[in-house]
């Protein structure tokens, strides 16, 4: 089997991922040797690797850096600090008898702690 190359494909790069961008820079830096092409790899490699690394990110879809604003707050659960702080949250949910006697049972179960007395100061 044989193939057929064109002319130009030896002038455009297209078989290559991102190969016209990576030309067009060649040329818009005047890079004309690898040296020069070392040298603007060195100087701009803090530059490139947070673009790559947000397109990468971007196209992942899991991008931990965009906040989604439209989302609502109404149907988060409210996280409380301890057993011992009340609901103050009584608009986002309902107080209802058995969220109450629940925990009014963990707050009774968490006072049962008894504090340590140390032997040692008799």
């Amino acid at each position: 089997m044989y193939y057929t190359m064109n002319m130009n494909s030896a002038v455009s790069p297209s078989w290559q991922p991102q190969g016209e961008t990576n030309s067009k820079i060649v040329q818009d830096a005047n890079i004309t040797s690898n040296w020069k092409y070392r040298q603007y790899i060195q100087k701009n490699g803090g530059q490139i690797m947070k673009y790559n690394s947000m397109e990468a990110i971007s196209a992942s879809g899991n991008n931990p850096y965009y906040i989604n604003q439209d989302q609502s707050t109404a149907n988060i659960p409210h996280l409380y600090n301890s057993l011992h702080s009340p609901s103050v949250k009584q608009d986002i949910s309902p107080d209802s008898d058995l969220k109450r006697d629940y925990l009014s049972k963990q707050r009774l179960s968490a006072r049962m702690i008894s504090p340590s007395i140390p032997t040692n100061k008799f």
